[in-house]
């Protein structure tokens, strides 16, 4: 492994989950590998915006794409349609051809700048408006309203290593209870426990274990759902 940084982990999830199988082996090595790029990735999740925030600009982008399509048409209805503002036809034509403004309006290239700048903000507001109707994804049921889906991306990291943990063990995900200590054990919460600590997490062991039994009864009902601790 080249990451020397990422062997300690690699060799302690070898021995914690006592992995003989050579080809289990190279699993969790490729596994691990992606560990740093995918933490990057999924915690860059984490600082985005709240829906609500992405919302609320969406739409005023949405009020400023209707305010520029309304100004730069004219009030003048011509043949039952809006026409654009002349004077903005004009201007087109001054920058597409400074020396000589007059031909870009009779050649037409004029019309055909100004038709994509039209296209081009409703494309706009099209566009702001599946993002905000998309971040409604991203909010969940609370009290008194809704909240935002905090810590997105560790949640996604934490469901990705449950699946690794599954494919390398040939287990199902599960915890166990230690009575000497009164906390959670188990294989797959010292696993998680490693790889998250590895990752800049730490989470204790009780709460890695309410959150696996919290994503097994979410796969149970939606395999697409995961369900993972605060950090």
């Amino acid at each position: 492994m080249q990451d020397e940084p990422w062997r300690p982990l690699f060799d302690a999830v070898v021995d914690r989950l006592q992995l003989s199988d050579p080809i289990k082996i190279a699993a969790w090595r490729l596994y691990v590998e992606q560990l740093p790029a995918l933490a990057a990735s999924q915690a860059a999740i984490n600082q985005t915006p709240a829906p609500s925030a992405t919302r609320d600009r969406m739409k005023r982008i949405m009020t400023a794409c209707n305010a520029l399509l309304e100004a730069i048409q004219d009030d003048t209805p011509q043949g039952g349609h809006l026409r654009p503002v002349p004077q903005l036809l004009w201007g087109l034509a001054a920058q597409l051809t400074p020396d000589d403004p007059n031909s870009a309006i009779i050649d037409g290239q004029a019309d055909h700048a100004l038709e994509d700048a039209f296209s081009g903000v409703l494309m706009l507001r099209a566009a702001a408006e599946l993002v905000r109707d998309a971040e409604a994804d991203r909010v969940a049921s609370g009290v008194g309203g809704t909240r935002h889906k905090a810590a997105a991306g560790y949640h996604m990291t934490f469901d990705f290593l449950l699946d690794i943990y599954e494919a390398i063990s040939d287990r199902p995900p599960g915890t166990s209870w230690d009575d000497m200590s009164g906390a959670a054990s188990g294989p797959l919460v010292h696993f998680l426990q490693l790889c998250l600590q590895a990752l800049g997490y730490t989470p204790t062991k009780n709460a890695l274990r309410t959150a696996v039994r919290r994503a097994i009864k979410a796969r149970r009902t939606d395999p697409n759902k995961s369900a993972a601790p605060q950090s």
